[in-house]
């Protein structure tokens, strides 16, 4: 993208930059970097896409704090909420899709196609870019137009979500209390069709969670466990429609209720990013690009990382919104990849590449006794980017949960892929971890490190180790143990969670026979895809002390083979795949380990004490 400012604007002269989608402008105070900022928001200046001009109403501007809200109690009144479906954006949509078709004797090629089209005539459809897809793709599967409400209602599950146009705003006890009527006129549906013999329709447990997702709170709270926030909604579990509906926010760890408005500005700022992520899938209008000045002065330094991560990883990579942020943090500087840092300064262009010390030496400028230290950190290169999102995150828990030292801190670096497997995934490749590490430490840096698969010949070197040494092929042998799957699929209540007499909330993590129960259940599925022959078995000690034993023909299987075999017997974990190669991997990180740190395989938190120790 570039940054153009054609005339003067305040203590700015013009000036133009090609910068990269997302940039962290610094330098000393006075600079202009908020007028930067404030030139974009008020139209003065522009950032060109493309060769085309992003509009003043595509650009979010944020100063300082981001706001957040607290919950307010709602009073149920279902009789009400029965005829919402009728004003829902969807089934309004439905039609003025067809209207189109009519008209031009096609379907609409996307959403600012359909809005020029209804707004000379009805106004702003109100869909998000993800409902007019969802239509689109209805419709194109079911091209007869269906008029019968009740049947359309049927064939279109009106959301619960009211419609936004700010992904920043914050409705969650109106989104909660919608989710729960629903469920309860699906619930009375059962109850009239099993005991009344009423010629009514219900959908299965499965049957809802596909038509209208997961729980809002469940993915929020989801969100909220991958910014480590150690916090979590909760809600009623009645459907009395005569009492006041009041969701709770609670801490974690102590189960106290707190007011959102009563965090610390920090923790407000994360909050406020993770609802906005809930937010993308209900938006009409995402912004193209996002101004945050100054977001992170409050935040302490361990969450100055989850909030650039935040930024760089889903805003930018995930929902392709381009971010720049201005920042006086010296921690968000130094926890910063060096290609976004930019310098502001008092010179005829404004904005400068710089590296990461000299954005340093200019924010510590004048402070001789203060340093920030970056590389006091260690390094741990490892095989594909795919492994630094496992080990990252599962560092995170078991520092989060005081396995690890936290004064060492470990930075976890893709080596590079070298080659890709025939889907075009990148495959890794553990000679570049190694050769990266011992160039490395051959010139010097003795707080680099690497972390590679046993693969059944690897063995550890000087700053080399090997994860599961003579005990598993690689890291995905290890995340997709079978009772890890089965862990899963109790926690998500996926297909065949019914099949076996646990449950993922009242589990007794500390009692070896349901866990054997589980790990078996899974191995039960899986063994006719492998070859069975080698019956000897793998001690797997977890990290609460208790050991599972899994056969050699799944622990010393070739790592990437896994999953395909382990897919065909188990479909249903398709869903949570999404075709993505992390996926399923980053699914049992989030709803296994995260939910029980006390079994993670303690291979993985040995490996990372023994570099922290050394």
């Amino acid at each position: 993208m570039k940054y153009k400012l054609e005339a003067e604007y305040k203590s700015l002269d013009p000036f133009e930059i090609e910068l990269p989608n997302f940039v962290i402008l610094t330098g000393i105070n006075g600079v202009g970097k908020t007028q930067i900022l404030q030139s974009l928001e008020n139209g003065h200046s522009n950032i060109v896409i493309d060769g085309v001009s992003t509009p003043p109403n595509k650009i979010k501007y944020i100063e300082k704090l981001m706001p957040v809200s607290d919950l307010n109690p709602i009073h149920r009144n279902y009789d009400n909420y029965r005829h919402h479906h009728e004003e829902d954006p969807l089934f309004i949509g439905y039609f003025r899709i067809f209207e189109f078709q009519d008209q031009h004797q096609k379907l609409p090629e996307n959403l600012e196609e359909l809005e020029k089209f209804t707004n000379s005539t009805y106004g702003n459809p109100n869909l998000s870019t993800k409902q007019f897809q969802k239509l689109k793709s209805f419709i194109e599967n079911s091209p007869e137009r269906i008029t019968d409400p009740k049947l359309l209602k049927e064939s279109i599950p009106h959301g619960y979500h009211p419609t936004t146009h700010d992904i920043f705003a914050q409705n969650f006890s109106t989104i909660f209390d919608n989710y729960q009527k629903l469920e309860f006129q699906n619930l009375w549906s059962e109850f009239l069709k099993k005991c009344k013999g009423k010629d009514v329709s219900y959908l299965t447990t499965d049957e809802f969670t596909q038509a209208y997702g997961y729980s809002p709170w469940q993915i929020i709270n989801d969100i909220l466990k991958s910014a480590s926030m150690d916090y979590e909604f909760k809600v009623p579990e009645d459907y009395d429609p005569n009492i006041t509906y009041e969701s709770k926010f609670l801490k974690k760890d102590t189960k106290t209720e707190v007011k959102i408005s009563e965090l610390s500005s920090g923790e407000k700022i994360l909050i406020a990013l993770a609802f906005a992520l809930y937010n993308n899938d209900h938006v009409t209008q995402l912004p193209k690009i996002l101004l945050l000045d100054e977001t992170d002065a409050s935040l302490h330094p361990s969450m100055s990382k989850q909030y650039l991560h935040i930024l760089k990883n889903v805003f930018v990579k995930d929902l392709g919104i381009k971010v720049i942020i201005t920042t006086h943090s010296p921690s968000t500087v130094a926890l910063a990849d060096e290609q976004d840092i930019f310098v502001v300064e008092n010179s005829e262009q404004r904005i400068r590449k710089c590296s990461k010390d000299e954005a340093l030496s200019v924010l510590t400028a004048g402070v001789p006794s203060f340093s920030v230290n970056y590389e006091n950190r260690k390094q741990v290169f490892l095989e594909s980017h795919y492994d630094v999102m496992y080990y990252e995150r599962i560092y995170d828990i078991l520092n989060t949960n005081n396995d690890l030292k936290k004064e060492i801190s470990l930075n976890f670096i893709s080596s590079g892929d070298s080659r890709t497997d025939k889907n075009g995934d990148p495959v890794a490749n553990c000679s570049q971890v190694i050769h990266i590490t011992n160039t490395m430490r051959k010139f010097g840096n003795k707080s680099c490190f690497g972390i590679i698969d046993w693969d059944m010949t690897n063995s550890d070197e000087d700053g080399l180790f090997v994860h599961a040494l003579n005990e598993q092929y690689s890291i995905e042998n290890c995340l997709l143990n079978p009772l890890y799957l089965g862990l899963l699929i109790l926690s998500t209540k996926t297909g065949s969670h019914s099949e076996i007499d646990h449950s993922f909330r009242n589990l007794d993590q500390f009692n070896q026979n349901t866990l054997n129960n589980i790990h078996n259940w899974i191995l039960e599925k899986i063994h006719s895809q492998f070859d069975t022959s080698n019956t000897n078995t793998t001690a797997i000690t977890l990290n609460n002390g208790l050991v599972i034993n899994t056969p050699q023909w799944f622990t010393n299987h070739q790592g990437h083979e896994l999953e395909e075999k382990i897919l065909k017997k188990i479909p249903e974990l398709n869903a949570l795949k999404r075709r993505k190669e992390e996926a399923l991997k980053l699914e049992i990180i989030h709803k296994v380990f995260e939910d029980l740190p006390e079994l993670i395989p303690l291979s993985i938190k040995t490996t990372f004490q023994r570099i922290q120790n050394s």
